[in-house]
């Protein structure tokens, strides 16, 4: 800004000491010479028509200024974000363009815009805006590593919160990619009425090559300090060939009193939601946005426990005998959940999941990531030679109760598990 002011100072100086040169210089001489020649004092003349030159120059300096971002502010001051998004498609779609949204963050060629699509309240696609800072090459590696897919089909409300890490090799420049993705669905929040939650914090630089673009789950409840821990031993791996598990897959209701052993134990949660890629913290069980939001709690007459998993221990949380809470609740007498030795109750996390505010949604996924575990264990089952049951038939305000859960907590399912009680045929 200071250097065109200075050079409009100087025009203008020119302009008052030697009006006749400046105009010539800026006019086409003959356009001059006609001006002059209408005007008997030529001096009067050529002062008038070199103002009328400032101002058209003033002018100019102005549109030029506004266009630049030079003026209205100090040096350094940020750009004016970009516009909302136009009106929206004849499909009802809209694309927000993060141009202009994060003037500071830039990759190693430069600014890197983006584009996202939304439809219906939900990310139809994310794509690099062109023409761009950064080079094919660079687009096509982050394509091949899943980065424009890792918001679509999610609610704008949950792609805002999903924590997307950098690719490795690329990370300065994906870091600013990820940073214009989430400003554009800020502003697509916005748009259709929704609160964009809190932006997580980016990924660490250091993120591994093989774990891309999952929302970060968060941590499980913390155990008291005081309380009951059995550490498990590590888990082993079923060897029986995945035809002979899935032929041997069935329910079996009659169970033997007993006990399970802590490797039998730890074989079984493992299989039914460990970590399979504990770099990654991924596991054997997938879940809806990866947001992990099932928890494991072992109920067994000694009391019920929560199955740490990432320390593969059990932690007690309640003394009480809720095994009763499961299977035929209202019979007793032929409650055959009583009988096994073990009742996995599966609690779903909704803090953790993050769909609050969607409640069908969040019912429904959490639903279906209970039963990814539940087929899990069937399977171990199988290879395993133990008996199991999925029960929908619990109740689900005692277990909370006596598990002293949160309200954003909530027992879901069960699923008996025990060694049969005569031999199979």
């Amino acid at each position: 800004p200071a250097a065109v002011v200075a050079a409009a100072a100087a025009v203008v100086a020119v302009s008052a000491f030697a009006p006749r040169a400046y105009c010539k210089f800026v006019c086409p001489v003959g356009t001059f010479l006609r001006l002059c020649e209408t005007n008997p004092s030529r001096k009067e003349q050529e002062v008038k028509t070199a103002n009328c030159l400032n101002l058209l120059l003033a002018s100019a300096i102005v549109l030029l200024c506004a266009e630049n971002n030079l003026s209205g502010g100090p040096a350094g001051a940020a750009a004016a974000p970009a516009a909302e998004p136009a009106a929206a498609n004849a499909d009802g779609s809209f694309v927000v363009d993060s141009t202009g949204l994060l003037p500071g963050v830039v990759g190693h060629a430069g600014p890197v815009p983006v584009e996202v699509e939304v439809k219906d309240g939900t990310v139809v696609r994310v794509s690099p805006k062109l023409p761009n800072d950064e080079t094919p090459a660079w687009f096509g590696m982050l394509e091949k590593k899943g980065l424009w897919n890792a918001w679509d089909g999610l609610p704008v409300e949950v792609a805002a919160t999903t924590r997307v890490d950098a690719v490795t090799s690329a990370t300065y420049s994906s870091e600013a990619a990820i940073a214009n993705v989430r400003a554009a669905l800020a502003v697509a929040s916005k748009r259709i009425g929704v609160e964009a939650p809190a932006v997580p914090a980016a990924a660490p630089a250091d993120a591994p090559a093989s774990a891309p673009f999952h929302a970060e789950p968060a941590p499980a409840p913390a155990a008291p300090a005081a309380a009951r821990k059995i550490a498990l031993p590590p888990p082993r791996r079923a060897e029986m060939p995945l035809g002979e598990v899935l032929a041997a897959r069935a329910t079996h209701r009659e169970f033997s009193s007993e006990p399970l052993s802590d490797a039998e134990l730890s074989d079984l949660l493992w299989a039914a939601n460990g970590y399979n890629r504990p770099e990654e913290k991924k596991r054997t069980a997938p879940t809806a946005i990866n947001r992990q939001e099932i928890d494991l709690y072992v109920c067994r007459a000694d009391g019920a426990w929560l199955w740490d998993s990432a320390e593969n221990s059990l932690v007690q949380v309640c003394a009480d005998d809720l095994r009763g809470f499961t299977g035929r609740i209202r019979d007793p007498e032929a409650n055959f959940a009583l009988a096994a030795p073990v009742a996995l109750v599966y609690v779903a996390d909704f803090e953790r999941q993050g769909l609050r505010d969607r409640p069908e949604a969040a019912a429904k996924y959490a639903s279906v990531d209970c039963g990814f575990v539940g087929q899990n264990v069937y399977l171990h089952c199988a290879a395993a030679g133990l008996n199991t049951v999925f029960l929908g038939s619990i109740a689900p305000e005692k277990i909370a109760a006596a598990l002293g859960l949160p309200e954003t907590s909530v027992p879901l399912f069960a699923q008996t598990v025990g060694k049969p009680a005569a031999a199979r045929d």
